[in-house]
């Protein structure tokens, strides 16, 4: 992600030196500020908690003497861990999965822990998995027309193309000037990534205009019909893959709103210092 060179500019290699290095910079810059909220929420832990963005290993799992020989990959916060390959042309690149499960953010793929895994990894992929059963705020975007969707909006494909995501807006203030000009704000929209669980669990997010969301998720004991289908975003491939179902929601400061997943209840509880938003939730 650096662009800047200091004194040794003429020996480095530039983000923009071929049309291949500029299209896997643009992707990572996408997934970045896709990331937004998520490092707001960091941000305020390191300011309350004095807890680092980037986390070594052990910091997570104490308790598992590997992660504290782990020199080569580390923990983005609580729920995202990064096993960047850090040599040339590696066709094989081993890193270690602690205790739990894991879903690979590019294919899907869930993986138990602890374990040692060997991937041959290409060039535009950095290793990420998502923690279970952690949810991941991100900024995805925001839709092409002003009505927000309801169930009856997914009757049929025609109808789905005409409130088809954009993918994401890089402004974070509202934008007065060029093709975005009548598109919101982008925090009036925030993605929430689930992973879904036979078990209880409850966590709490700094939303980034100010503001903590709780959510709350209880498992069902019989399996539910799952929600509607919100059309995937668009030029998104920098999103997590794989979360078949969505709901979009619009949740008012301190009001209390459920949604039904496929195996459980999830609810959502902005407080009051927080704004008026909609919240979209997918799972799979």
């Amino acid at each position: 992600m650096r662009t800047h060179h200091g004194t040794a500019a003429p020996r480095n290699w530039h983000f923009d030196s071929d049309a291949e290095t500029l299209a896997i910079y643009a992707q990572y810059a996408r997934l970045h500020t896709s990331l937004y909220p998520y490092f707001y929420h960091l941000s305020k832990a390191a300011t309350n908690q004095g807890l680092p963005l980037i986390r070594p290993m052990y910091l997570e799992f104490p308790a598992d003497r590997i992660c504290w020989e782990l020199d080569r990959q580390f923990m983005l916060g609580e729920g995202i861990l990064v096993a960047p390959v850090l040599t040339r042309k590696s066709s094989h690149h081993r890193f270690y999965l602690p205790e739990g499960r894991w879903r690979c953010w590019w294919s899907g793929e869930i993986i138990e822990g602890p374990k040692w895994v060997e991937r041959s990894v290409p060039l535009d992929r950095l290793p990420l998995f998502i923690r279970h059963p952690f949810v991941v705020p991100l900024l995805e975007g925001v839709p092409l027309t002003d009505s927000v969707p309801t169930e009856d909006t997914f009757s049929s494909s025609s109808e789905r193309g005409s409130w088809q995501m954009e993918g994401i807006v890089d402004s974070l203030a509202r934008i007065t000037t060029g093709p975005g000009v009548d598109l919101h704000q982008a925090l009036d929209y925030l993605a929430l990534y689930v992973f879904v669980s036979k078990t209880s669990w409850q966590q709490q997010i700094a939303l980034p205009d100010g503001g903590i969301l709780d959510l709350q998720y209880q498992p069902l004991i019989k399996e539910a019909r799952p929600g509607p289908h919100l059309p995937p975003p668009r030029f998104a491939s920098h999103f997590p893959k794989h979360y078949t179902y969505a709901k979009a929601i619009t949740v008012a400061p301190d009001h209390v709103e459920t949604i039904q997943l496929t195996e459980g209840i999830l609810t959502l509880h902005p407080s009051a210092d927080s704004r008026r938003r909609q919240y979209i939730v997918r799972w799979g």
